[in-house]
């Protein structure tokens, strides 16, 4: 009988584990995966637009070139998460953990990142524009972000360009 009670404690904690992962994998648009228990998942190219994420723990996740565009990240632990070109426009990431995340190329073009911490994280050729919202005091530029303008056409081009 104990092995059987473990057995099954063993089991419904890995469908736990598993059915967050399987939903964000295959069924991640709009999905409902608030406090989502994500380390480390291989998530690259998951289509996670409008998402609730928050306060998910996505420490370490494969996130390259997933798309969550309008995703709640408020409060996910996105610790040492590889986010590289991944669609992050009009997401919000208030007080997300961001710390040595690798950023580079990804569209934070209407982002809300107030309060996050990106302490080491790696924005090098990260996408803005005039509509993303960083944490006080944090200089995107210096990161090496590329803030996109939009002239009176329509179309958004680098902000060097225009000179």
């Amino acid at each position: 009988t104990a092995l059987l009670i473990a057995s099954t404690c063993a089991v419904v904690a890995a469908g736990a584990l598993v059915r967050p992962y399987w939903v964000a994998k295959y069924r991640g648009e709009g999905a409902d995966l608030a406090g989502a228990m994500l380390y480390r998942a291989p998530l690259a190219g998951a289509h996670l637009w409008a998402a609730d994420l928050h306060g998910a723990n996505l420490w370490g996740a494969d996130l390259r070139g997933a798309d969550l565009q309008d995703a709640d990240l408020a409060g996910a632990d996105l610790r040492n998460a590889d986010l590289r070109d991944a669609k992050l426009y009009f997401t919000e990431l208030e007080d997300a953990d961001l710390q040595a995340g690798l950023l580079s190329g990804t569209d934070l073009r209407g982002a809300v990142l107030t309060g996050a911490d990106l302490t080491g994280a790696d924005l090098q050729g990260a996408y803005h524009n005039q509509h993303t919202i960083w944490p006080e005091g944090f200089d995107p530029v210096a990161a090496g972000a590329v803030l996109l303008v939009e002239p009176a056409h329509g179309v958004e081009v680098p902000e060097e360009e225009l000179e």
